[in-house]
């Protein structure tokens, strides 16, 4: 078999597997897929974007949610989120700052050929926002993330955790 029919072939297993054991998720927004890759060593990056959270009778707008990522040696990471949020609704709290999240991420696997990329993280939520814009407890993360790299054009990733 030659080398990129046996990595369509890997993957599709892959895929496959993991839709086999696939169940209805638990779980809300963002819905967000992390990938192992991380930011150069000493290069940071600036996300901002607008989030729209749906809880029962009220909307809750992020006026703009961001993420500050800086890349650290040895394939490090390290990012800080946060966002003011405006919820919308009879009842609902005025405007203020929501909860804040730090995460780390550490890619220790590069890919080569069938190995995917390999990245272990863990991200921490805390209860810093004002009453009635926190989740009101502590969240802890942990996950593995998986990426690989199938051809030009295409690019697989999964979180375990």
């Amino acid at each position: 078999m030659n080398p990129s029919r046996e990595r369509g072939a890997g993957a599709a297993f892959i895929v496959a597997a993991l839709l086999e054991g696939a169940a209805p998720a638990a779980a809300g927004p963002p819905f967000a897929v992390d990938d192992p890759g991380t930011v150069e060593e000493w290069k940071g990056t600036l996300l901002l974007r607008y989030e729209l959270v749906r809880d029962r009778d009220v909307n809750i707008h992020s006026v703009p949610a961001a993420t500050l990522t800086l890349g650290l040696p040895a394939k490090l990471e390290f990012a800080l989120d946060g966002a003011v949020l405006k919820p919308e609704g009879a009842g609902a709290p005025s405007a203020g700052l929501g909860d804040l999240g730090l995460s780390f991420k550490w890619r220790f696997v590069e890919q080569d050929r069938a190995l995917p990329a390999v990245a272990v993280a863990y991200a921490l939520r805390l209860p810093t926002g004002r009453n009635g814009l926190s989740g009101n407890a502590t969240v802890h993360s942990p996950y593995l993330t998986l990426g690989w790299q199938l051809d030009e054009k295409w690019q697989l990733f999964g979180d375990i955790g």
